[in-house]
């Protein structure tokens, strides 16, 4: 039997101190660590999205590593502000000059 509990505690304990990339990877960890059943006591225990457990085992297995320094790969995440809103820095800098 999986202790649920034991997982929660050991994320609550870590997840202040955890990076996007560092969280998933310790999620896929301690998944993996638990054999069949891992996955969803990981979900259940800790709150965080399956995807992101099931993302942290597939890197963890696979030895899939990042570039030193990025948490995403590239392209991943958020547009800059700028290009999904044209006209933002325009405003912005005619908001600041009007002071």
């Amino acid at each position: 039997m999986i202790d649920e509990h034991a997982i929660g505690e050991r994320y609550r304990a870590l997840a202040g101190e955890l990076n996007e990339r560092q969280r998933r990877l310790w999620a896929g960890a301690e998944a993996i660590s638990h054999g069949p059943g891992g996955q969803a006591a990981v979900i259940r225990a800790t709150g965080l999205a399956a995807m992101t457990v099931a993302s942290g085992m597939r890197e963890v297995r696979d030895a899939e590593h990042l570039p030193s320094g990025r948490v995403r790969r590239a392209g991943a995440g958020r547009k800059a502000l700028t290009e999904t809103d044209p006209k933002l820095l325009g405003a912005l800098q005619k908001l600041v000059a009007d002071e």
